[in-house]
Parts: structure tokens; C-alpha cells; sequence
């Protein structure tokens, strides 16, 4: 008995974590994807010669503090990402429309990261 209620403890201890890890995983590949469509097959924008590589990463701070956070790199990467979701002005690199590729994806894949939280939420409960 002592033993089932010590790994009880561990799981509840570990869940938040992996429930966020799994529901960031689950946002970061359509994120990817739509990415990849907006900027152009190969992922460069514009003839920039470096594509975005994804990172799904979390971060514990305290005991049930969990955040997920998708971020694309090399950093110099990161510019043309952004002009990429909210548009940019006339300047040296031409003008780029919004397309909303990361507020439209997020957006429509977060239902799905709340249901696969949940399923493990209900499954460590079991």
C-alpha cells in the first residue's frame, strides 16, 4: 500500500510536466508545418538562405509552474518569422504581407493540446 501511494505521489508530481511537454509537441509539428507553407517549401523567405528549425522546449519553475514554449532558430531566423506572422513595412527588405502563420495555427491546434493534456490527466488518474 505504501508503495502504490509513493508512486502515486510521483506521478501527480511528474504530470504537469509531461502534460505540457505533450501538448507543446502537439502545437510545434502543425506549427512547423504551416510555416513551411506560408515562407515557401524550403522555409526561406525571400531567398534568405537559412530555414527555421523548430525547438519544443518546457520549463519547471517551482513544483506545478510549467510552460511550453515553441521558438524557431538560428536567431537570425527569427526576424523574417516575425515578418512572416505580422507583416513588415517598406524597407531595404521589400514589404511583406501578414500572413498569420503562428496566431492562425496555435490558435486552431490548441483544442487538440488541451485534449491530449487531458486524456493524460485522466489516464495518471486511472
Amino acid at each position: 500500500m505504501a508503495g502504490e501511494l509513493a508512486a502515486a505521489a510521483k506521478k501527480v508530481r511528474t504530470l504537469p510536466n509531461q502534460m505540457v511537454k505533450a501538448g507543446t509537441k502537439t502545437v510545434a509539428g502543425p506549427l512547423k508545418k504551416a510555416y513551411l507553407h506560408d515562407a515557401g517549401g524550403d522555409g526561406a523567405l525571400s531567398g534568405l538562405r537559412n530555414s527555421g528549425t523548430f525547438k519544443a522546449t518546457t520549463s519547471v519553475r517551482g513544483t506545478y509552474d510549467v510552460k511550453g514554449k515553441v521558438t524557431i532558430g538560428p536567431p537570425s531566423m527569427r526576424g523574417p518569422a516575425t515578418w512572416l506572422n505580422d507583416g513588415a513595412r517598406r524597407s531595404k527588405i521589400g514589404r511583406t504581407v501578414a500572413k498569420h502563420t503562428f496566431d492562425r495555427t496555435v490558435t486552431a491546434e490548441l483544442p487538440e493540446a488541451e485534449r491530449v493534456m487531458v486524456r493524460m490527466f485522466d489516464d495518471a488518474l486511472r
